[in-house]
């Protein structure tokens, strides 16, 4: 989950928080990433190995 401002716009590969509950509720498997970047570091969400 990606938490932007209003004037940003989502990634079609993001799901809102309405798209996550209903995951949950139906028992899909769910894989939750949190990453905490820093800007100045520059390192990309996509570079992080899974």
């Amino acid at each position: 989950m990606l938490f932007l401002r209003p004037e940003q716009e989502l990634c079609s590969k993001l799901m809102c928080c309405r798209e996550v509950a209903r995951s949950v509720k139906a028992q899909e498997d769910v894989f939750v990433m949190f990453a905490s970047l820093r800007v100045e570091e520059k390192n990309e969400v996509d570079a992080l190995p899974v």
